[in-house]
Parts: C-alpha cells; structure tokens; sequence
C-alpha cells in the first residue's frame, strides 16, 4: 500500500545520520477558561513496546536523501478521510471527515493547519479539534515518514486508527550540531484512536542516544477543542521533571486553575521518554457548546447552547454569576432545565451589571463547567422625555466609545466587519459636535446601535426624532438605515418598524417618527445600519422620544363617489395638527411606510379632499394622516377603501383644426389646473383627466396662453353641463373672447357657473381660432371645429355646492412689529362652518367667537380656512394682512449696571434705537409697475430684429410658460404671483435683445444703511449679459453693481425657484437723485425674469432720556441735559441710586418706539478705616497698615511725601487689605500712606495714615532736638564717646567715631545701622543691647572683651557677640592648634582650625597668646571685630544644637550677643533640652606642693552661684545669672533639639561676670534666702557650696535648683547632700522650716587641717544663725560666730558634718523667744513668718518710720503670711508678741 500522497523533496548536500532523540519537558504557558476538553482524564504509563506502523498508508515521505525543505525547513501537510465515526469533545466525527496531520507531529479536524504552524493547541486558528502528540518543528530525516492505517489485528466495532510519525527535529540551531557530526536522531511517535470507546492514545518510542547539551525544543502536547480556551496539555512541575515520573502535570478535569494553554514539553538532555504511552479517556458527561447570551434587559437575559453528543439524560444546569471564579463541583446553580432543552430565561438580574455566564451537562454526574462570554445587563430604564444628543459629558464618553447605557450588535461575521462609534464634529456633514458614526468599508452593514430602555405606556403617541445623514462626497454614495424597536437591545426584538431609510444621500436630515405603543413595557430603540460595501459614512445624532407626538387619525369614509372622483373626510383628531394632512391613495391594500411620500395635502383645518382623476370601476386604499410640521407626520390611519363607479360612455365630437399658428394654446390654468403644453397631433389636446373643483355661483377664472405667432385668436369655452355629450345646450357656451396678437400672451377668461348647474363632473372644451368666430354647432363647426388655423384643449370641471359666506371685520392692520393687531371677527355667521384654521398659527390669538388679534415681528399674510365637517363638506378661505411696522433695534446702554460714585459722573451711552427695514421703494409687478420705465437699449448694439415685441419687458402670471426653444417650462417667482419678465428667445433666431427696465427715483437721505433686493431667474446664453446698476443723478450717469455673463454657471436661479438678490447701498446713503436700472442684453438668448424688488434702508432715531434730575451732557457736570433732545450719549450724577429710560421711535403715522431702563447705582460706601492712624517711628521699620471694616478690596496702597499726596507713589503688588512693613519700606523721614479701595464699584481714598519719624541727631556735640529715648532714634553725624547709658530706638551712625565706654550699655529697641567709614566701638564691660529680634543690624562694630590676668597655658571660654567672627580674629597669637570646641559624644575637646568661623551661641576655649608668660599672668585684650570679616552684632533669634549624648552629656555654648544674658531667661526656655545648672570655667594655675588652688567650674543654678576661689587668690568671681558677652559655658542635656536664644534674654549692664575676668559681686535677690559655705585651707585649697531656700524649689533633686558637683583636679570638695545627690548648689522649699537639717558633705586629696566658713548670706539669713553639727566631735558650731576648724584624712566624708538652724541646746520645754527661734522671710508678695514651737498671738508690720503698716490678732499659731501689703522697696520691722505676752522683734527688707 505505499501510495503516497505527498512527497517532499529533500535538499542534497545535508548529512544526517539516524538515531533516537531523547525529550525533555518544560512549561510555558497562558491559563484559559474552563471548557470540555479539560474533562478528558489523561493518564501517563509506561509502554511496553513500541511497534512500527508496517502496511500503513504514507501521507508524508522523504523522497530522496538529505534535510526536507518543502518549501522551508520540511514543512508538509497532508490528509486522509476518517474511516469509522469518533466523537470527539461531544460531537460526532462521521466517516469520511477530512483528517489534516502536519509533519510537525498533530492533525487537526476542520481547518486544515499552516504547513509552519508548531503551537496547535495556543494557537488562534479555527481548529475544530486538534490532536497533538509532539507538536514542533519537525522534518524527515532520509528514510522518514507520516503514515496511518486501521490496525489489521481490530474489527469493528473495536477498530484502532493509528497514525505514525518517524521523523527528526528541523535543521536549525537546536540540530546543527548533530548534523555537523553526522548523527541523526530520529524520533517515532504514534496516535491510536479507538472506535466506540473513543479513547486517544500517544506513544513514543524508546531513544537509543541523547542529545548534546544546548540541543533542547519544546513541544506541545495534548488534545485541543474550537478555541485555545477548551485544550487538555500537559506540563512538568518541576520543570524538566522526566517522563516516567508524577513531575507530569495534565490540564485536570474541571480546573479552576489549569495548565496554560501555551505550556510545553521539552526535548532534550536529561529528559528521556523510556517508551511512554499517554492515554486521553472521553469523559462520561459531554458538555454543551455554542452558548450564547442574548438579548438582555435590566433584569433578564435569554441563554441558549447546542447539545453534546450524547445529549445529557437529566437537562443541563446554568450559572450567572458577577464573579471572575471559575466554578467548581460544589457550585450552586442560578437554574437548570430539563433534558432536550438547550434554552433558558434568566430573570431576577440586575441593572448595568456584568455576568458570566456558564452552563454545564447534567448526565446524572455533572460535566465541567463551559464558560460563555460575559454578558452585561443594560442601565435601568428611564421615562419619556428621553434624549441621547451624544453629548460626552451628559452622556459620560469619550469617543470613540460609545455613550453610556447605549449598546450595539454587530451581526456581520466578517472579521473587518465596522461597528457604531462616536465621532468628533464633522461640520462639513453638518454635524457641528460629537455624533454617532458608521465608517464603511468594503463589507455591507449590518450592525445595530440600541438606545437605553425607555418606559412607554399603551395607547400614548409618541414622537421619536433624530438627526442623520450619509456622506455627500460622491453622487454615487448611497447609506441605508432602518429604524426599529422591541422589548430588549437585541436584532431579535426589534419586531416593529418605524421608518426605513434606503436611500440616504445627504446630510444631515431631520428624522421624526410619530407612533402609539401597543403595550406598556420598557423598549429600546435601534438603529441599524445595511449599507452596502464601500459607501462612506452613515450619521446619527440627537435621538429623542417625547410625549404626546403628533396625534393620529384613527379611521376615513368616502362620499360622492363617481367614475373619476371620490370625496373623503375623516374626524379632527385632539389636538388638531398645525400643518393639515397627507394622505395616500393605492389600487394596492399594502399600507405604507412611515417614510412613503403621500399622494396629496390638505391645509390647515381641512379634513375632506376630493381626489379626480381616478379610473372607474376600480378599488382604491386610502390612508390618511396628520402633518404636524416639516418632516413630522402622524401615523397613518386604519385604511379605507372604496370603488368607482363604471365610466359613463360620452360620445363627444373631436375637434380637428387643419392647421395653427405658432403652437396654439401652450398653458391652460384655472383651479388646480396648471397645463403646460405645446403642439398637438390635430391641434387637439383631450386633458378631461385633469379636473378641478368649481362651485354652485362660483366666478371662475381661466387664464388661456397663446403662442399664435402674431395673431389674435377667437376663443370660446364651452361646458357640457347636462354631460348630454355635446355643448349646444342653451347657457353651454360659457366665454367668448379674443386673444391678443403678440405671443406669448395671456387671455384671461371668467365665466360664472350656474346656481342650477348640476353637481359632478363635466367636461369643458376650449378653442381658439384665427379666422372662424366658432359660434357654430353643426358639423365641424364651433367646438367641433375641423377648418384650419386652431387649437382645442379639454379639461373636466367638477361641481360642488357653494360654500357659504366667509368675511371677516378686517382685511389688514398696519402695527408696530411684535404688538396685537385689531380684533378680526367673524362678519359672516360663525355656524357656517364647523371648524376655523388660521394659516400659519404662529401670532395667532383668539376663537372665532369673540374673534382673532394677530401679533408678529414681521409683515405677513394670514389665511383663514374654514370648514364643514359633515356633508356637502364645503371650505372656503379669507386672508387678513399683518402689516408690521419695524420696530427701531433695541437700545443697549453701556455700562450694563452703571455705578454713580459720589461726586462723579458716568457716562451713559446708547447704541441701537435703529429703523430697519424700512420700506424705501418697493415694487411686486402685481400690478402695472407705476413709475418704472421700459425701453429699448441703443448699445452696444440696438434692439432689433424678429419679434421685437415679444422681448420687452412684460409682466407675466405666475405660471408662465415661456416655450419656444428656451427649455424653459412654466415659471413661479418665489411668492407665486405676478412677474416681470424679458423673453429674448421669443424675439427668434438671429436677432438682438437690448431692453433696460429703469426704477423710479428714490432718496437715502436720512438713512444709516441700505439694501437692494430682489427675486429673479437668469439663464445664460453664449452672449450677452444680464446687469444692474445704479445711478446718483436721476438717471444721467450709471455704475454697474452686479452683473451676469455668458456661463452656464452663472445661471440665477430655476424656473419655480427664483433666486434672491441682496446687495447693500451703503456707498449711497446720503444721496437724493437715485435710480436702479436692469440691462438685459443678448443675441437670441433665453430669459430674465424678475420679481419682488425692494430698496430697504435702516435710520437712527434720536435717543431721549427720562427722567432728567441728574443728567448732563458733559462730563464735568456743568449743562443739564434738555428733556426731549435727541443725544446718544448723557452724564448720570444722581444723588441716589435712579433708573433711568432711553427711549426711541420711528416716525409718524404709525409711531413705534422702544425703550431701555438703565439703573444707575449710588452706592453707599464702608470705605473702613486704614490704621493706626498716627504712627510715631524712630525705627525705619514700620507696622503694617490695615485697613478694617471695609465693604470693598483694596485696588493698591500709595504713599507720599506730604499730606496731601503731591505726587502720589502707587506700591507694587500692594492689592491687599494690609499694607506690610516689607511693602512700606525703610522709614527715615515723615511719610504718608493710603489705600485706593473699590467699593461698591466705585474706587475711592481711605482716610490718611501719618507715619512720623522720631530721630535725635548727634552733630558732634550735642543732640538735637533732644538727646535720644526709646521712641526716638539715635543718629550720629560726628565722634561720640559715652558717658552714661544710651536708649534708642534704631541706632544711625553715618559718619564720626562712636565709642561706648566701659560699664555703659547702648539699650537699641530696632537695629543699628554702622553707614560708610564710620565706627562703633564698645570697651570692656560696655553692652549692646536690643528688644526687637526680627530687626536686622547694618555694618561691623568692634567689641573688646578683656580676661583676667592669664598665662601661657591658660583656656578662656568664649563666644562671639558678632558674626561672622573667626577664631584666629579673636586671639591671633594663639598657637594655630590650640582652639577648641567640645564633642559631647566623645565627652572631650575636639582641635578646630584657627580659621573657623565661629558660629553664634556656641562655645569655644583658647589658650592663651603663645608669646604670654607661663608664670606671670597678664591680662588678654580681646577684640571681637570680625577677623578677616565686617563682624556684625548678633540680634534676635539664635538656634544652637543641644546634644544628648556621651558620658556627662555636657555641651558647650555660649552668649551669642553683645550685652549679658539671662541664664534663668535662657533656662526658662530651654529647660526641655538642658539641666538648669550653668558651669564657668576658672581654672587657676597651682601654687605649691603640686596643689590646686581652686581649679575648678564656678556654678550657677537658680538658687545662686557658687565661685572657685576664696580668701582674694585667683578668679573669686562668684555667678551672678548673668552671662557676659563673649562668654562661653557649659551645659548640661536632658534631650536632643534646639536651644534658642532671643533678645528677651539679654540684660541692660551686668555685663562684668565674665569668667578670666576681674570679679564681680554675688546677685540680690530678695525672695531668696541661701548661705555660701567654704571649705580652704592654708596652702590655697578652696571649694566653695551654696544652700537656698527659694520659691518654688523642693526638697528633691531637681534641674532648676540642684546642681551636682562639677570638678577638674580641684583638691578638695565640699557639697550637700539630696536623694543621694552631691550637691554644690541646693535649693531647698519654702516656707523655711527652722527645724531643717541638710547633710553637708566633702572629699579631700590632702589630709590636715581644713576650715568651714560662712562666706556670705542673704535673706532670712541676715537676722538668722546658721549652725554647723560635726557628728564626729558632736561640737554644733554657729558658724556666724566664725569658721569651723578641723583635722581630716584623706577620703570622701558624707556623714560628719550637717547644717542646721537651732543649736540643739534646747529641750522640748523650753519655750525661750529670741529672735533665733523666729524666722520671717519675703515669698513674692507676702511675707511669711515661722516661730520654732511658739505660738504667736499677735503680728504688727511698721516702717523704719514707725508707721504700722499691718497688724493681725489672734494669730495662734507657730506660722502666719502677711499679705497685701501695697509698700515700695524698703526694710519693713516685724513685730511677734507670743501667747505669754513676750516679744521680738525682726528686720526683713521688702
């Protein structure tokens, strides 16, 4: 059997030797949706053995030896027809199905593959099923093949299909290796397809090499159904896992998770397949397929699906569910169905929601879940009115989506198929914003676009309405589009057809559909689109459906009914439609559509037509239906049919004249006739089929053209009123006339119908003849003429009954444009008619009743139409003329909303109060044109030739055929009358037209503008021209204006649609003298027809003003404006706020005026007021101006020189209601301030603000005018050395020397300012000091600062009062390595360079100058000057780090201003972030026997300061609180931050406690009591400790109070003691306890004899003994008495020593009073007084003068507080009498 169906051809050249390849596995892939094939169970097993296909059918072969390249890289497709059925994936394969198999290892059902395609199962393609068992990039090695046959050793029904690959991996770089070694290895794999059973089996052979490492591919492998979402794959996890192992992972049944459908096996080394069989097992339960989601509404979707094979045994079970989880078994369905049924209704759902929709098989055991497409629930539905105008804010889109809630279905399957979008304006389709679009393309339409769900109810009519249009840019181009509606957004509902547009050629177009819905219920709207291929685009916009529509007429009935005619009537629906009827008259009952253009109209009110023309004996539809305006129509009525009557058989003699003249009669017009004709066979035209209606007494008129070249015409009319077939009957012959000899002419005949003529039709002759009179009635005479020379046409009049009278009061009304005219009243009886219709409504009021008023803003004529609703139906009409005066153009006031400030004017300016369109000449040609002249012309060449005549100007009726060769057919101007015309064709072949038709004269006098217009028709011949133009002299000289030529282009106009002119005369307003002129000139050419001609011209009326209080016509106010005089422009200055009119009118007689108010506003202005009013500076730095209680904003602030604002400065960006003192600047001199504020519209001044500046001048002399204070400033023109303290406000030094000399303090509230070469200097101990921190000092200052006497090897601490300030600056002579500032961290001095500038508020030590004495102290002069830099003093606010960190957490900084600083000020605000304990560095230099004599910190704290050195040696100075400038200290930390430093702080003098300084005295605090202990002894050892009680301290160790012991190799040390703290200050609470007892203890490095003594005390303590108890010797010791001497070892002693305040003496009973054993004290205010154990009975306060300040009895107690006493500072004398009568007296200063 080795036919073969495809042979490859193989490359020669290529090596490749055979072997076994081994494969490898790996995983790539993309999840899909869950899908049937997934149900498949898959199995991996081990294959015993591998046979070859032997008589197997080959499909693919190697034709020849080397690589197959077929057309590249062995890519080859074949096929074989299945030869048992097998379903697969629940469809049922029969026999014969076609079976695709690649060489690139699977077959597909269905679409056979690309020859290169290597991913079957993810791939896109429209497979059907796909069965891949090593799909990759294969070809034939020599020998190789695809094969398949039906295993021999099986019968049916049990056969086995097998199909066979032996082939090898492609020739790329995953094989060139092997091919360039010469191996090639092969790969054998099978696919066994079992009949019945179903089951798909893959073997693979047993490789016998591996491959080298790098050659890996990577197939895919496993069964795939329709879409690469429904497969069965396999991967490994891990990868590369092998195949004999569970690393195998299949797509499971059922996943929620699968294998992606892109994963992959690989191929390669490590991986061996070691004979392997896959085996797929069908599952039980089939799932369904081809589920669909369709026509949705907000709460239900219709679902359906195509059964398996086999169908399910128990139905099927649906889900619909918003979320994205797949699901499972355990899932709860949203419903299931019975067996066979493939559909649901799925209702309960919710508005603008997205499903997922699923559907699973239900065999008794559930196959897997099968997902459709999502489907989304439309918006909730919404009421009539309902509007889509594509608007993407209010229909929430951008485009080219689609807007909200609306939807589209797409039903053309092609893959380009073109959906709906919203498009950008086009404005060349006339959609002007954005709008729906169908762009097509070369596929047809089919695609709808619904609306949102709209609530309709039943039996309302409603109007849909929308705008489209298609592409206009070829003639070719044709769109279609239906309209339609249903109960859901699908094709399947749209069940009802409104309108059906096939033919869409232009754009855009109004679409109004007007229909009743049949049953309530929620509908939707679509628009479909079927245009054809390659038709452009199709627009829709603007979609709305309102209630109620135009009404319907429900039913019709005929009446007088005959062979050729039939009346119909139908009843007036509610309301009556303002446009009349269309109705539609067929031989076929096929109703017509929305969009079938009617048969005929009837005005306004009338609902009977007669329709003529009809054929007897024949049936005939009618429909009806209402017109409520252009486009919008009714439904059509119910139909109605009726059936005419046999034709009645008339024998009437033909007329049959010889010969005509010309061509006889060419248009015959009467009724509703309008017959155009030219010349007949016979000279006879039978037109009996044209009828028009003529009523009982009716004057009928008949207008007869003649083209009888130039001769007359004897007519007559004859009318068969007894239809007795001839016309001899006595009152037959009913006109008898003569028409005129030019031609064309018109003959107008009348004739009166009898009141006894017979009602129906009748046929009426007429005939003209040239030289018989036709009154004969015998053979071939009168109507039957058959001589020569005559023309006969027939036509039937019908005869109905007289409709009754119809007049009215009034014919015309002359009114101002837009006012009511008179009332118009029925004069006839109103029950002639049944109902009355005015023609157009529009202005319309009244009833006919009590009668009619009209009310226009133009001229326009109105027509009343009556009528009888029941038989004879009769109508009849009557006009009434709105002559509407214009009015003048509205006035415009300028400004709007004028504002009046006070003592101003504004200007009031009118625009408008212009007359347009008024009437100037006007002439409609129906009547004889009085005035105007018509002439030959003369040039260019006379008028001459031909039937001269016949081309003059002539006016012609409307309807005038001018015939002849022109091709011009019956003319109608545009108001269908009356026209002047020149007929140059008539005038004949080679003649010369040259006619001028001239105006009369005419004046523009008066006016402002002008126009020319008219109406005319113009066709061009090949010369000539038709001109205009016009002259200023009465007719002397002319300019032409416009002109036509010889174009076709040029062509004016049509026949029955003339074209308007408009040209403007403005060049000629002004002029008296002129005329318009019309020129037609051409040689045989067509004609020049005019109508309607109209000058127009606008004049402005004079503009007066009422009321006149107020008005000027000037701007200064000064003449008064005249009541009555005509002026456009006037000067409002009222008093209060007026409204005033400006009124205009058109002249006399028919006055009509327009006026416009304008109110005037004065406003009452809250200007506010700007302050202070009155600012005294002294500092150049101003306050801000504010302006308050203002009602308006502030326009800008200016400022002057002088009060009254000579030259006013306007400040930049100054619009605020504060002026800032950055805006107004640096004051040195008085200035003056102001805001211009607009209020109420008006801009207006605020009051003045002074700004004074207070200076005090130093001239080098004296001040002047006084010596400077706090509110002054201090400016120095010359030298100046200090002798007392200075206070200023800003401190100037423009020129001279200023020196502030020691102890003196220059106390600056603002800045000082050092100007040009001037200086200023401050000695040792002088101070600098300032109040306001924002102010900003100017220029460098020298401050020198002098130590105590110091060595070489000497440290100062120090802190510059100025920056920026160098190290070096300050001691140049120091070594360049002996500066230092402290690490915190480190708890040590860190070397800084000499160069470094130094940063305000810290501190830094330097020794010494080098060239000092290392023995011999000597004082150091320091100069803080800047160094290299201009050094400025330091002001307001200073930050400094604060570190929190290292052993002791000490940090070192320092005063950063020129003049002392509070340390309590700066502990107050700090006390967060540091210890309120302050250390001084006074290191004094040793004296003998290697001791110190006092090295140590002198300490403060806010208790006191305690010093380092005693007895006058060294550095005594003891802390006072307050820092020196330029002195350094340390601190101690509490917390990391910011320490800040501002000018609250600084101190006025007190600047001399500066430590290397000379010493200083103790602080004087009187609300402090505390005593200073001394520890020294004879060699120099010295320690000082300090003990205070003081108001708010505690008996606790505490930061403000308490300060532990700080030393630095001092020898000894002395302390007391607190919660275990050593303490060389101590405060201690009040009130003062005289039994208190504090440890006191000390440390010695020396043994032998040491003294305690009693420094100094303050306080309570100046009248009070402190006693020292030694525990040791048990000696107390009052220490006022002298010091304590004792002998001690070395050591540390905290328990030998206390201090107390009684001597212990006394025992419990020994109530002794001395002043000892009382104690009083200041606390703040009061005074406190404490007795040791007495009561006291009586407390007196008296001055030192004796007077008693205070006095308490009764005191009975051991302690009492004095208060409010209201005393100065002074010494005050306490008197304490006890309860046994003793007293004592005790001094306290207060």
């Amino acid at each position: 059997m080795n036919s073969t169906l495809l042979s490859a051809i193989v490359n020669a050249g290529n090596r490749f030797n055979k072997t076994v390849l081994a494969l490898i596995l790996l995983f790539a892939g993309i999840a899909p949706s869950n899908a049937q094939m997934a149900g498949y169970t898959a199995t991996n097993n081990a294959l015993a053995t591998y046979s070859g296909l032997t008589g197997s059918t080959t499909l693919i072969q190697n034709g020849g030896t080397g690589l197959v390249v077929n057309p590249v890289n062995g890519n080859a497709v074949s096929s074989f027809l299945l030869p048992f059925p097998v379903n697969i994936n629940g469809k049922v394969y029969p026999v014969n199905t076609v079976i695709h198999v690649s060489l690139n290892g699977f077959m597909t059902i269905g679409t056979a593959p690309s020859p290169t395609e290597i991913t079957p199962i993810s791939s896109t393609a429209g497979y059907e099923a796909v069965i891949a068992p090593l799909a990759q990039d294969l070809d034939l090695a020599p020998g190789g093949l695809v094969s398949w046959f039906i295993d021999p050793a099986t019968v049916a029904p049990n056969r086995i299909l097998k199909v066979q690959w032996i082939a090898r991996r492609s020739n790329d770089v995953n094989t060139q290796g092997l091919l360039d070694s010469g191996l090639s290895p092969e790969m054998r794999f099978q696919v066994w397809i079992y009949e019945t059973t179903n089951v798909i089996e893959f073997h693979y052979s047993l490789p016998t090499i591996v491959y080298s490492a790098g050659q890996i591919t990577f197939p895919q492998v496993g069964l795939r159904g329709v879409s690469n979402e429904d497969y069965k794959n396999a991967r490994f996890t891990p990868a590369n896992g092998p195949w004999n192992s569970t690393a195998m992972e299949f797509n499971a049944a059922c996943a929620t998770t699968p294998v992606p459908n892109n994963a992959t096996l690989a191929v390669g080394p490590g991986v061996p397949i070691n004979r392997r069989r896959l085996i797929f097992t069908p599952p039980p339960c089939f799932a369904p397929n081809n589920i669909t989601a369709s026509c949705p509404t907000p709460t239900t979707v219709n679902l359906s699906w195509s059964a398996p094979t086999p169908a399910p045994s128990s139905g099927y079970d649906y889900l619909l569910t918003t979320s994205a989880t797949a699901p499972d078994g355990s899932t709860t369905p949203t419903g299931s169905v019975g067996a066979g049924v493939t559909s649901a209704t799925v209702t309960g759902l919710t508005a603008g929601t997205v499903y997922n929709v699923w559907v699973r098989s239900n065999c008794g055991a559930a196959s897997c879940w099968v997902k459709s497409t999502s489907v989304t629930t439309p918006c909730s539905s919404v009421n009539v009115p309902y509007g889509m105008f594509a608007d993407p804010v209010g229909d929430s889109f951008a485009v080219p989506a689609l807007p909200a809630c609306t939807t589209i279905q797409q039903l053309n399957t092609a893959t380009n198929a073109v959906n709906w979008v919203t498009a950008p304006a086009s404005f060349g389709d006339g959609f002007f914003d954005e709008h729906l679009v169908y762009n097509g393309n070369s596929t047809t339409a089919n695609v709808w676009y619904f609306t949102r769900g709209v609530n309709l109810t039943a039996g309302t009519v409603y109007r849909l309405s929308y705008l489209y249009g298609g592409s206009t840019d070829f003639a070719f181009l044709t769109n279609r589009m239906e309209v339609a509606y249903g109960l859901s957004p699908c094709a399947a509902s749209m069940t009802t057809q409104l309108a059906n547009h096939p033919n869409i050629k232009a754009s855009p177009i109004d679409g109004i559909v007007n229909f009743t819905c049949t049953a309530t219920g929620t509908y939707y709207f679509g628009f479909r689109a079927y245009s054809l291929p390659n038709n452009g685009k199709l627009f829709l916009d603007d979609i709305q459906i309102v209630a109620p529509g135009c009404s319907r007429v429900l039913s019709s009935s005929s009446f007088n009914v005959t062979s050729t005619t039939a009346s119909l009537t139908w009843p007036v629906p509610s309301p009556a439609p303002f446009s009349g009827y269309a109705y539609f008259l067929s031989t076929s009952p096929t109703p017509p559509t929305y969009t079938q253009a009617a048969s005929g109209t009837t005005g306004p009110g009338i609902n009977t037509v007669t329709i003529t023309g009809l054929t007897g004996n024949t049936t005939y539809y009618f429909w009806v239906r209402t017109v409520c305006g252009p486009g919008d129509f009714g439904e059509w009525s119910a139909v109605h049919s009726f059936t005419t009557a046999n034709l009645p058989v008339f024998t009437y003699c033909t007329p049959a004249p010889t010969s005509v003249d010309g061509q006889g009669i060419v248009n015959v017009t009467v009724g509703s006739i309008n017959n155009s004709t030219g010349a007949e066979p016979g000279n006879y035209g039978n037109y009996s089929a044209q009828i028009t209606n003529v009523a009982q007494g009716q004057s009928v008129t008949v207008a007869i053209t003649f083209n009888t070249l130039t001769f007359t015409y004897n007519t007559q009319i004859w009318i068969d009123w007894n239809n007795d077939s001839d016309f001899a009957d006595a009152g037959e012959n009913v006109f008898t006339g003569l028409s005129a000899s030019s031609s064309p002419n018109t003959l107008l005949a009348t004739f009166t119908v009898p009141l006894s003529a017979p009602l129906g039709e009748h046929r009426m002759r007429i005939g003209g003849a040239d030289i018989d009179p036709l009154t004969g009635f015998g053979p071939g005479q009168g109507p039957c003429y058959n001589g020569s020379w005559g023309t006969f046409e027939d036509y039937t009049v019908n005869v109905t009954v007289p409709p009754p009278a119809l007049t009215i009061s009034a014919a015309s009304d002359t009114k101002c444009a837009g006012t009511p005219s008179v009332l118009v009243t029925l004069t006839s009886p109103v029950s002639n008619y049944d109902t009355y219709t005015w023609t157009p409504a529009i202005g319309v009021s009244g009833d006919p009743a009590s009668g009619w008023t009209f009310t226009n803003s133009t001229s326009i004529t109105y027509t009343l139409t009556a009528v009888q609703t029941s038989l004879p139906f009769a109508s009849n009409t009557v006009s009434f003329r709105y002559n509407a005066n214009p009015l003048p153009t509205p006035i415009t006031i300028s400004p709007a909303t004028p504002l009046a400030c006070p003592g101003s004017a504004v200007a009031l300016t009118a625009a408008g109060g212009v007359v347009g369109g008024l009437p100037i000449l006007t002439e409609d040609f129906n009547g004889s044109a009085p005035g105007w002249t018509f002439t030959t012309g003369t040039t260019p060449t006379p008028h001459a030739g031909g039937n001269t005549t016949a081309a003059l100007w002539t006016l012609r009726p409307n309807g005038f055929n001018p015939g002849g060769s022109s091709g011009v057919g019956p003319m109608s101007s545009n108001d269908a009358t009356q026209f002047v015309i020149s007929n140059s064709d008539a005038q004949g072949s080679g003649t010369q037209t040259n006619v001028v038709m001239t105006s009369p004269v005419f004046s523009l006098v008066g006016f402002t503008s002008a126009s020319l217009r008219f109406f005319h028709y113009y066709k061009p011949w090949v010369n000539g021209y038709a001109r205009v133009s016009i002259s200023t002299d009465g007719g002397t000289t002319w300019t032409q204006i416009l002109n036509w030529g010889t174009s076709f282009a040029e062509t004016q106009g049509t026949p029955t649609n003339f074209d308007q002119e408009i040209f403007s005369l403005d060049p000629y307003v002004g002029q008296a003298n002129l005329r318009i002129r019309f020129d037609y000139y051409t040689s045989w050419g067509y004609v020049w027809a005019i109508d309607n001609f109209l000058v127009s011209g606008s004049a402005s009326s004079a503009v007066t003003w009422t009321p006149v209080t107020g008005l000027f016509t000037d701007a200064a106010m000064t003449i008064p404006y005249t009541a009555g005089t005509g002026t456009n422009v006037v000067y409002a200055a009222p008093s209060s706020t007026t409204t005033y009119t400006a009124s205009a009118a058109t002249p006399a007689p028919t006055v009509c005026s327009t006026s416009t108010p304008v109110t005037v506003t004065v406003p009452t202005l809250v200007i506010g007021t700007a302050g202070p009013t009155n600012q005294p500076n002294c500092s150049g730095i101003a306050n801000d101006i504010t302006l308050v209680g203002s009602a308006g904003t502030v326009i800008h602030w200016e400022s002057s020189a002088n009060a009254t604002f000579t030259t006013p400065v306007v400040i930049p960006g100054s619009a605020s209601a504060t002026l800032t003192s950055a805006q107004i600047g640096l004051i040195n001199a008085n200035r003056w301030f102001r805001a211009l504020v607009s209020v109420g519209g008006c801009s207006v001044y605020s009051n003045v603000v002074t700004i004074t500046y207070n200076s005090s001048v130093w001239n080098g002399t004296a001040w002047s005018p006084i010596p400077p204070n706090s509110s002054r400033a201090a400016i120095f023109n010359g030298n100046f050395s200090s002798t007392a303290n200075i206070n200023a406000c800003t401190c100037i030094i423009q020129s001279g020397n200023v020196v502030i000399n020691p102890g003196h303090t220059l106390s600056v509230v603002n800045q000082v300012e050092r100007l040009g070469t001037s200086t200023l200097t401050f000695e040792n101990t002088a101070s600098l000091r300032q109040t306001n921190d924002a102010s900003v000092n100017i220029g460098s200052i020298v401050y020198k600062r002098n130590t105590t006497p110091v060595r070489r090897f000497d440290y100062t601490y120090w802190s510059s009062p100025l920056s920026p300030q160098t190290l070096v600056g300050l001691s140049p002579l120091t070594l360049f390595d002996k500066y230092f500032e402290f690490n915190t961290a480190a708890n040590t001095f860190v070397n800084v360079s000499s160069n470094s500038l130094m940063v305000p508020g810290k501190g830094y030590i330097i020794r010494a100058p080098q060239p000092f004495s290392a023995t011999v102290p000597a004082v150091f002069n320091g100069v803080f000057d800047g160094g290299a830099n201009d050094g400025v003093p330091n002001n307001g606010v200073i930050n400094i780090p604060i570190v929190l960190a290292g052993a002791n957490n000490f940090n070192l900084i320092g005063n950063p201003y020129p003049s002392a600083l509070s340390a309590n000020s700066f502990y107050l605000a700090n006390s967060s972030l540091i210890d309120g304990t302050f250390y001084f560095w006074t290191h004094n230099t040793n004296i003998t026997n290697n001791q110190y004599t006092g090295s140590d910190y002198a300490v403060w704290n806010a208790v006191g300061g305690i010093g380092t050195a005693g007895g006058g040696v060294g550095n005594t100075t003891v802390p006072n609180g307050n820092i020196a400038a330029g002195q350094g200290f340390m601190v101690k930390s509490t917390a990391n931050g910011t320490a800040v430093f501002n000018n609250s702080m600084r101190v006025v003098g007190n600047n001399s406690t500066f430590y290397r300084m000379a010493n200083d005295s103790v602080d004087v605090d009187f609300n402090k009591h505390r005593i200073w202990l001394e520890m020294t002894n004879a060699q120099g050892a010295y320690k000082q400790t300090l003990l205070g009680y003081v108001p708010g301290a505690t008996n606790a160790k505490e930061n403000a109070f308490d300060s532990e012991i700080a030393e630095a190799g001092n020898v000894i040390s002395l302390y007391t003691l607190a919660d275990d703290y050593k303490l060389s200050i101590q405060g201690r609470a009040l009130p003062f306890v005289v039994e208190d007892v504090v440890p006191l203890g000390y440390r010695t490095s020396a043994a032998g004899m040491f003294d305690i003594s009693l420094s100094q005390f303050d306080g309570l303590f100046a009248s009070h003994d402190v006693f020292l108890e030694d525990y040791a010797t048990g000696v107390i010791h009052n220490l006022k008495d002298g010091p304590y001497s004792f002998t001690t070892e070395t050591g540390v002693f905290d328990t030998r020593f206390a201090i107390r305040y009684t001597n212990g003496t006394l025992g419990s009973g020994d109530n002794v009073l001395s002043p000892n054993s009382v104690v009083a004290f200041k606390d703040n205010t009061n005074i406190q007084i404490q007795s040791a154990g007495f009561e006291m009975k009586t407390v007196e306060v008296y001055d030192v003068r004796g007077r008693m300040l205070y006095k308490s009895d009764n005191v009975l107690s051991a302690s009492h507080t004095v208060s409010g006493l209201q005393v100065a500072e002074q010494v005050l004398v306490i008197k304490i009498i006890s309860t046994d009568n003793k007293q004592v007296s005790k001094k306290i200063v207060f």
